[in-house]
């Protein structure tokens, strides 16, 4: 009787168990499915292809659709949020390729920081005083990747610590443009990697005097599902607002060369 007590015992742990297993993996399920949807909503919302959030609204309150058992869920809302902000934090910049701070004529200092062993090609656009359009190169290597022949930089960059740098745009371009007098365009900073494919960037100063440097979209899903939960989904998204040049317009510009083509 003793070992068949013990048995029963040991029956029902097994049983609990068993259906604690299988509603914790029923319930990753259905959170991986309301994540994908959110995701789903928020590449239709940056694409223009969801009217029910278009590009000029600040707010929008979207019911998600095409989850599974739909319509057993009493709420299944999610809430976007835009902004835009003169800064911006983590931005993911792919190697060799180009993030664009536009200016609108801000001359003063920039300041960055980034993550991983990375050296930065940065580029001052501006426009002179006698309407050319020019480009300033400058090289910041701290992880000695252009060894051993280092290029000359107009910029002088004061560091702080290991991945942080502030530029002034000014001391640069007085330098090559005696006039003072300019309009500058756009910083395009490239990065270059030897151990990585990405870095993630942050403008950190200055809060003011820039243009809009990114677009910041929170989406918060709320759903009450038939397994007795309230879930609830946060992503946020950084876009930046100026979309990379072309790298062969790029290379064109940072070269100072004329881009040019044969009549037929």
């Amino acid at each position: 009787m003793l070992a068949l007590a013990i048995i029963s015992i040991l029956l029902v742990l097994i049983s609990k168990n068993v259906r604690r297993d299988t509603l914790d993996q029923v319930q990753s399920e259905q959170y991986e499915e309301y994540y994908s949807a959110v995701e789903q909503e928020l590449l239709k919302i940056i694409s223009g292809q969801n009217p029910a959030c278009p590009e000029a609204s600040i707010t929008c309150d979207i019911e998600l659709t095409g989850l599974e058992f739909s319509n057993a869920l009493s709420k299944k809302m999610l809430y976007i949020v835009k902004d835009v902000v003169t800064t911006f934090s983590d931005i993911p910049v792919g190697k060799d390729k180009n993030i664009t701070i536009p200016l609108e004529g801000y001359k003063d200092n920039l300041k960055f920081s980034w993550k991983g062993q990375v050296a930065w090609v940065v580029n001052i656009d501006y426009k002179s005083n006698i309407g050319e359009y020019k480009t300033s190169q400058s090289i910041y290597d701290n992880f000695n990747i252009f060894e051993p022949n280092d290029p000359i930089s107009c910029l002088t960059f004061v560091p702080d610590g290991t991945n942080s740098f502030t530029i002034d745009l000014k001391q640069c371009l007085n330098s090559v443009e005696p006039s003072g007098v300019y309009t500058t365009i756009s910083v395009r900073m490239k990065p270059i990697m030897k151990n990585s494919s990405t870095t993630e960037l942050s403008l950190l100063e200055p809060t003011t005097g820039l243009p809009p440097q990114a677009r910041i979209i929170v989406a918060t899903a709320e759903i009450d599902d038939d397994l007795g939960n309230s879930p609830s989904i946060q992503l946020e998204l950084q876009i930046p607002t100026k979309d990379p040049s072309l790298e062969i317009l790029d290379y064109a510009l940072r070269t100072n060369k004329v881009v040019s083509k044969p009549k037929p």
